[in-house]
């Protein structure tokens, strides 16, 4: 979707809509998620790029308990930071995309940093270039052949500030 405001402005609108969602922002991009009353959570991702609006935003509804397995299988075409475990996978294939999270021992900048590494050493371009601020906390990567996004996000692990979570979200075009 397009979103004709600022990132603030979202951010304040989202706030004032959702009492009890939880944000992470930097310089160009919006993390915002609600808990739902099912368990479910629906997540918003705002991206803006060099300040021009409209920015960019993306949805999702995460079930709840249905995407906790013992066997998770990590999508290779994903990059897995050293030491990181995977937590959820879902496959949308109406949408040609995959979504995946994982869980890193290590803080935020490291993990952010190593997932834009592998992903840059394998041809991806950034375009938000989030991932090389060291405030940053995620990216949006574009890719030639074969054509596709790929939008990483990082953020400490509400359980332990010294390690973090991270989601990918993997777009082929056509």
């Amino acid at each position: 979707t397009l979103v004709n405001k600022t990132l603030r402005e979202a951010l304040q609108d989202l706030r004032g809509q959702y009492k009890a969602g939880t944000s992470a922002m930097n310089s160009n991009s919006l993390l915002f998620e609600v808990p739902l009353a099912n368990g479910a959570r629906k997540r918003y991702y705002l991206v803006e790029f060099g300040g021009i609006v409209p920015m960019i935003q993306f949805s999702m509804l995460l079930p709840a308990a249905s995407l906790k397995g013992d066997k998770v299988v990590w999508p290779s075409e994903f990059p897995l930071p050293g030491g990181a475990t995977p937590v959820t996978v879902m496959e949308f294939p109406k949408r040609n995309s995959t979504y995946g999270t994982f869980r890193s021992p290590f803080s935020t900048r490291q993990t952010l940093s190593d997932l834009a590494g592998s992903l840059r050493n394998s041809g991806w371009k950034s375009m938000g270039k989030e991932s090389d601020s060291p405030h940053g906390s995620g990216d949006v990567f574009l890719r030639d052949k074969p054509s596709s996004i790929l939008i990483i996000g990082v953020l400490p692990s509400s359980s332990n500030p010294s390690a973090s979570a991270g989601t990918i979200y993997l777009r082929r075009l056509k």
